[in-house]
């Protein structure tokens, strides 16, 4: 677990916790889960993204959501402004394949502190950020069997 710290100019400070690398089981996970538990989560995670300072997000971007995936549009204005290292982090993350969410756990930080990050190249208009379609939803283990198994390896090379 690490614990990370955002805060921007002018404003309020939050930190959130970070299990990178920690495997639940998804479908154990979800039967586990109160619906009350989510909603306040949900509520908590809202309250993170407010005191952030990302609010106005909704309003500089008509239907922004994490959902969307960033893709870059100017390769050679971003080289300028970044470490080659970072150039070649982000031309590998910002293909407009992986939503926000996918990013920040490829990066393993927290989503607001991503968009933050990020946040100065959008209003730049060097990475823009597009709806992509959904993967298909995986089998459920029982009903994997040989008949499915091309199916399956298909989805799991396209998550990899």
């Amino acid at each position: 677990m690490s614990k990370k710290s955002f805060c921007g100019g002018g404003q309020k400070t939050f930190t959130s916790k970070w299990y990178a690398g920690k495997e639940v089981a998804q479908r154990t996970e979800l039967l586990s889960l109160s619906v009350e538990k989510v909603i306040q989560e949900a509520y908590q995670f809202q309250e993170d993204w407010q005191n952030a300072g990302l609010g106005f997000l909704q309003d500089l971007l008509s239907q922004f959501s994490p959902d969307l995936a960033p893709l870059l549009q100017n390769f050679s204005q971003l080289e300028s402004l970044v470490s080659p290292e970072s150039f070649k982090n982000m031309t590998r993350m910002v293909r407009g394949q992986m939503t926000l969410w996918d990013v920040a756990l490829q990066m393993q930080k927290p989503l607001p502190v991503v968009v933050a990050d990020i946040l100065p190249l959008l209003r730049q208009g060097i990475i823009e950020l597009r709806e992509i379609d959904d993967l298909p939803a995986p089998l459920p283990s029982a009903c994997c069997s040989a008949d499915h198994s091309s199916y399956t390896r298909q989805n799991a090379d396209r998550l990899h």
